[in-house]
């Protein structure tokens, strides 16, 4: 009824019935094919579009996701290339008190050195100075005994030589286990 009152005309009508049944059938099949191609073609396009925004979903979930993880990873990188600065400032600072303390050891040893030196000066001036107040005195003792015995000479006495076996010889010619008249724990010279 629809059709008769508003899509079909009197001309569509009359053509329709000029053409016999069987026509009519194939022409139906030819038309009910085109329309079934027509929606099958619909059916897919929508089902590609479908994809596509599917796709375009996941492709915007995983670009999301790359950002995330990319933005995590820029961040632990930030921190490592902090903490590399940080050791580095740290190794600049220790290679510098390494060089101080190389300086420093560098001073000690040669403190030491002097010091050695110091002290080997001083074991020298102590045996020397000892010798000289032995000198010293060993000329003090002549001169009283020259004052108190003016009759005697004293011009062979010598403070390094010692009376062994009856005669006057050097400290280090004595043989200390032989005896002679050498004994200086009873003062004898």
């Amino acid at each position: 009824m629809l059709a008769e009152e508003h899509f079909q005309s009197k001309s569509d009508f009359d053509l329709i019935g000029s053409v016999d049944g069987m026509t009519r059938a194939q022409f139906i099949q030819v038309y009910a094919a085109w329309l079934l191609c027509l929606g099958r073609y619909g059916e897919l396009k929508a089902r590609e579009e479908a994809e596509k925004k599917k796709e375009e979903g996941v492709s915007v979930q995983k670009t999301l996701e790359f950002e995330r993880k990319l933005k995590v990873a820029s961040e632990w990188l930030a921190v490592r290339e902090k903490e590399m600065l940080e050791l580095k400032t740290d190794v600049e600072g220790l290679k510098g008190k390494l060089q101080k303390l190389d300086k420093d050891k560098t001073d000690l040893e040669a403190r030491v050195v002097e010091r050695a030196v110091e002290k080997k000066e001083a074991e020298t001036g102590k045996e020397n100075h000892g010798y000289a107040m032995l000198e010293i005195g060993f000329e003090r003792a002549r001169k009283q005994a020259e004052f108190f015995y003016p009759d005697l000479k004293f011009d062979n006495l010598d403070p390094i030589k010692v009376v062994h076996n009856g005669a006057l010889v050097d400290d280090d010619e004595v043989d200390v286990e032989g005896g002679g008249d050498h004994d200086p724990e009873n003062g004898a010279a």
